[in-house]
């Protein structure tokens, strides 16, 4: 046990690590690392090793106030890889506890929450800890893999993920190119993510060396340390592609979080920008599910409104605009034209 904390405090643990307090080393040094399940479930019993309130360790909480709470396992995902803190609820007999984020420290998984009714102890056996809104994170980061490998096939092997975001309500995706993305291309490249939704293949993960994970082509994340053993997820099936076990895996890569099923869970796809976050890095924001069709339904109804007031099909809407945009550049030229016979005729003469 001593030498897999000594592992846990010494590993990389990314972006969601939270604040180095004394606190933590403290607790670090009393209790287990905390047994990760969210891989396989969202929900779980679990018993509460430590209590913190205010930045002291504490015996128990009472309703109303705000706590971190560690458990020896748990379904709730930590900060990490661009991925978000899971949320969700506990509960035991009448004790309610609303979970905010989760974080981790040196293998501890910290929870950070409210009591809502009810009072909690260490030592207390929970029976019930439920994440929220997890599928909607988990479709968000999958899609994330498949656009990922839809733009480095699009624009080259130069593009590498800079940083990502994967919550409930969308993603967000920086990566290596310099020039804005034609519409052209932000087309096909949602069209490949799609394409590889509708496939509905098979999320699987493996446990390997990262040597090993080279050798069958993955993709590591630019600047990322890792362990011994590293976690391999992949998905979609492309003939003849080069990665994977058998050579015909569409998206290969190192990574840490969690993952829908079948790639047919994330439902659908849409783009909503492309931006520039810094030199040389472009950010695509997008949206997955529900969300993803709702949002292309408005923008349906917008096209169909703008196509009412200047009637015209949606088909021949652009065309339409075009024609608008010419006329008015004539007469923008027309009436400069117009301003400057009117101050030359009310010149005096000489």
């Amino acid at each position: 046990m001593a030498e897999q904390k000594a592992k846990a405090r010494a590993a990389w643990m990314g972006t969601g690590q939270i604040s180095d307090e004394g606190i933590w080393f403290e607790i670090a040094d009393d209790v287990q690392v905390t047994d990760f399940l969210g891989y396989d479930t969202d929900t779980s019993e679990a018993q509460l090793l430590a209590l913190v309130k205010d930045g002291k360790k504490v015996q128990s909480a009472e309703s109303g106030e705000e706590v971190q709470l560690i458990f020896n396992q748990t379904p709730f995902y930590a900060e990490s890889g661009g991925q978000v803190g899971d949320r969700g609820h506990i509960q035991f007999a009448d004790c309610q506890i609303q979970i905010n984020d989760t974080k981790k420290f040196a293998g501890l998984f910290v929870h950070s929450g409210k009591v809502l009714k009810g009072s909690i102890q260490e030592g207390t056996q929970f029976h019930s800890l439920l994440t929220l809104k997890k599928a909607k994170i988990k479709a968000n980061h999958s899609a994330t893999h498949l656009l990922h490998e839809a733009l480095r096939q699009l624009l080259g092997d130069h593009v590498a993920q800079r940083g990502s975001l994967n919550s409930d309500e969308r993603l967000r995706f920086d990566f290596s190119h310099s020039a804005l993305l034609t519409h052209e291309e932000l087309h096909s490249a949602e069209k490949a993510v799609n394409a590889y939704i509708r496939q509905n293949s098979s999320v699987h993960t493996r446990i390997m060396t990262p040597e090993d994970a080279r050798k069958i082509g993955a993709q590591a994340l630019f600047g990322e340390k890792y362990g011994d053993e590293v976690r391999v997820v992949s998905m979609g099936h492309q003939n003849a592609s080069g990665k994977g076990i058998n050579g015909e895996t569409y998206s290969l890569e190192l990574c840490g979080g969690t993952h829908v099923k079948q790639t047919g869970e994330i439902g659908a796809f849409t783009i909503l920008s492309d931006t520039a976050s810094s030199a040389g890095v472009r950010r695509i924001e997008a949206l997955t599910g529900e969300k993803a069709v709702v949002h292309l339904a408005q923008r349906s109804q917008q096209v169909n409104e703008v196509s009412s007031l200047l009637k015209v099909s949606p088909d021949k809407l652009s065309q339409r605009v075009n024609i608008l945009l010419s006329e008015r550049k004539s007469l923008t030229s027309e009436v400069a034209e117009l301003k400057r016979k009117l101050a030359l005729a009310g010149e005096p003469k000489r």
